[in-house]
């Protein structure tokens, strides 16, 4: 009851969330923000990742099967990362299977864009609305 209300108040709002949520902190990864609302600075909405860390630019997208396969669903989600990434967001993208079963790679991916937000010289024209 205890870690499922911790969940909630962090922003989590699916099993395959928190099931990732788990998997990266105790791969080492800094928290996150969960679910957190990405504005343009002139306000326009730009998504709602799962997983955002603010100061790298780094988006993590849980992106189930179910949700996610059949031509129209598709195509929503590829136009969503493009919308990301043209604000210099970097996005990594899993299912939850790949969660589960390959924990470490999803850490490693993680890490790896977190290094490379890091590094960025500019500052992302995205605002935060947690």
């Amino acid at each position: 009851m205890r870690a499922a209300a911790e969940e909630l108040l962090a922003g989590v709002r699916s099993i395959e969330e928190g099931r990732a949520r788990d998997v990266l902190r105790a791969g080492g990864v800094p928290d996150a923000l969960w679910n957190p609302t990405l504005l343009t600075k002139d306000g326009t909405f730009l998504a709602v990742p799962d997983a955002y860390w603010p100061h790298e630019g780094v988006a993590l997208e849980v992106d189930s099967e179910e949700f996610h396969l059949g031509a129209t669903a598709y195509r929503a989600t590829l136009r969503r990362r493009l919308k990301l990434e043209t604000h210099g967001i970097e996005v990594v993208t899993v299912a939850p299977a790949l969660v589960r079963d390959h924990p470490d790679e999803v850490v490693a991916a993680v890490l790896a864009k977190l290094r490379l937000g890091a590094a960025r010289r500019e500052p992302l024209s995205v605002v935060v609305r947690a």
